[in-house]
């Protein structure tokens, strides 16, 4: 008899700025996966570019068009057997932190879509599919913005975005943790350095490997 294929849906989790799409293009095919990532920035429709424009509430509302259409997509590849990595898993934490003090870049406090994001990204958390094993990147404030000025993003100038690296590594820890618990998923801390991706990716591969057995 046939054995059935498990699929596996792995996530990436860290700070803006980490690293983690650019490790997960480089891990994807060290693991025969599919990649889901979040598109370029030339590729984002307009509302999530110009936030002078069109204001910050509805850049997430954008984006988290585009983040739950990947998790439904990846629950999709698990379901035939495959191996699907999300470089993004911000789509299920990020409600833990908005409106906390050093993160007015996302979404101010102010906001009056605020709570509207809260309540909504709490349903998105328990209802949306969930993944098998997420991998927390962790990067030092000196590779980070190394990392920053090698992407050089419009967003990441927003005032506050690189002041606040210190207190978005703690909130984003901390929901990773408390979201990963509160689910049973197996968490991998990684440091990533910057430069040398694809050698960082091969060492990623083998942890997970031997961790995971994948």
């Amino acid at each position: 008899m046939a054995k059935l294929k498990v699929g596996k849906v792995l996530a990436f989790a860290g700070i803006s700025g980490c690293g983690k799409s650019t490790l997960a293009r480089s891990l994807a095919p060290l693991l025969g996966a599919q990649l889901l990532s979040e598109p370029e920035v030339d590729s984002w429709p307009a509302i999530a570019r110009d936030q002078a424009h069109y204001g910050p509430a509805l850049a997430l509302f954008a984006f988290r068009q585009l983040w739950a259409a990947y998790f439904i997509d990846a629950d999709r590849l698990r379901g035939t057997g495959q191996i699907a990595i999300l470089d993004s898993y911000f789509f299920k934490t990020n409600g833990a932190y908005l409106g906390l003090p050093g993160m007015d870049w996302l979404l101010p406090a102010t906001d009056p879509y605020l709570t509207v994001f809260q309540a909504m990204t709490q349903l998105d958390e328990q209802y949306f599919p969930d993944v098998d094993g997420v991998i927390l990147v962790d990067i030092s404030a000196v590779d980070r913005t190394r990392m920053l000025t090698a992407r050089g993003r419009d967003s990441d100038r927003l005032a506050g975005f690189s002041e606040n690296y210190a207190l978005e590594r703690q909130y984003v820890r901390q929901a990773t943790f408390d979201h990963c618990r509160r689910y049973q998923i197996p968490v991998l801390e990684f440091q990533h350095h910057f430069g040398e991706p694809v050698t960082q990716a091969a060492e990623l591969a083998k942890l997970l490997k031997q961790h995971w057995s994948l």
